[in-house]
Order: structure tokens, then C-alpha cells, then sequence
């Protein structure tokens, strides 16, 4: 019987399950970072108007106007039009900031910054997918290799140092 064939085999065999581990464990963190560097950044709308429509889909079939009315009759009817229509405005016009979701997270900038200024300062905050794969094949790749490395020096040890025959 050949032991190092035999041997050689046997690290072909784990070196290949070694990988396939790697690859499943490594699979959904590497699969979620390409996914978060393929978003877009979306701006949260957060006006009186559109949150009540969610909320109440019941009201979708009216105008803005009809809305309003519809609205100071059932909750505010103890405030006169003109102080509701104050306070509507105050948060239709909305906060003096623009609010930002991209990859989970929110983000805050005035409301006056335009779309590409907050996408150059969003992209330093993606992470590089391809180095977690770099360093997944690293692993995947230079363990086995190690392992072949020692286990033909052991091999050839124990073999009281003899040249190979081929």
C-alpha cells in the first residue's frame, strides 16, 4: 500500500469539504455586502399629507384638499380652520432637514442638498464586498495548502528521509 498516494488523496478529499465550509459559511455575509453596495439611497418622506394616507388607506380617493377637510372635521374639530390650516402648514413644509435611508440606515442632511452631493458622502461609507471575498479565498486556499506542506514534510520524515520513488 502507497501512504503517501493514499495520504494525498485524503487531503484532496478535505481540502475540498475545507473549502465547500468556507464557502457556506462565508456565503450569506459576502452575498449581504454586494447587495448593500448595489443600493441606492431612498429620501424618507415623513409630510403630514403622505404619512396619514398610510396609515389611513381608507382616505386615498380624496384630494389634499378634500384630505385636510376630512381631517379637521374628525380630529380637529375644536380648532378653527384657520389654526389648523397654520399647523398643517407648518407640517406640510416639513423639518429643515432631509432624511436619508441607505443600507438600513438613516442619514440627516438640509434640506436643500441635492441628490449627488449625498451620494458622494454616502460612498465612503460602503464597504468593499471584494475584500471579504479576498480574505474568504485566502482562508479557503492557504490552510489546505499548509496542511499539504506539513503533512509531505511528516510524511517524508517518517519515511527516514528517503527519496521518493517515482
Amino acid at each position: 500500500m502507497n501512504w503517501r498516494r493514499g495520504l494525498f488523496r485524503l487531503w484532496v478529499v478535505a481540502a475540498a469539504l475545507f473549502v465547500l465550509v468556507v464557502v457556506f459559511v462565508s456565503y450569506s455575509e459576502i452575498k449581504a455586502e454586494f447587495e448593500a453596495a448595489a443600493s441606492r439611497p431612498e429620501t424618507v418622506t415623513s409630510s403630514f399629507i403622505s404619512e396619514f394616507r398610510r396609515l389611513h388607506p381608507e382616505y386615498n380617493g380624496l384630494s389634499d384638499a378634500q384630505l385636510a377637510d376630512a381631517v379637521h372635521s374628525q380630529f380637529y374639530s375644536d380648532m378653527s380652520r384657520e389654526q389648523f390650516d397654520k399647523k398643517l402648514a407648518e407640517k406640510i413644509e416639513g423639518p429643515k432637514t432631509k432624511t436619508v435611508k441607505f443600507q438600513g440606515q438613516l442619514y440627516e442632511y438640509p434640506r436643500d442638498a441635492t441628490d449627488e452631493e449625498i451620494a458622494n458622502v454616502l460612498k465612503d461609507t460602503v464597504k468593499n464586498p471584494w475584500a471579504t471575498v479576498r480574505v474568504a479565498a485566502a482562508i479557503a486556499i492557504s490552510i489546505p495548502l499548509v496542511v499539504l506542506v506539513v503533512g509531505s514534510s511528516l510524511v517524508w520524515a517518517f519515511s527516514g528521509f528517503a527519496a521518493g520513488r517515482f
